[in-house]
């Protein structure tokens, strides 16, 4: 269960699926559960609206890890938002 940003530097409690960036990361460990039937293993991180606007996550890494966007990247994200909303 998510409690919080994933940021380290961030205390954010998650409240709302509604606010911040949801991130899944099916991690591709396959193996039968008690009952025989076989699961997956699916993880769940999520950043706060304020985080998710500076930052981003690695899930590629075998610890995610938190990058800072580029500054390329922010101006092309907040230049989309402005177009959406004409």
């Amino acid at each position: 269960m998510i409690a919080r940003c994933f940021n380290p530097t961030c205390a954010a409690p998650f409240q709302y699926l509604r606010g911040g960036k949801l991130f899944v990361r099916d991690s591709g460990n396959y193996g039968k559960g008690g009952t025989g039937v076989s699961q997956r293993h699916v993880e769940h991180f999520w950043l706060c609206g304020s985080c998710a606007r500076s930052v981003t996550l690695d899930l590629q890494a075998r610890k995610p890890q938190v990058i800072p966007l580029t500054t390329q990247r922010r101006s092309a994200g907040s230049r989309q938002l402005s177009d959406t909303r004409r």
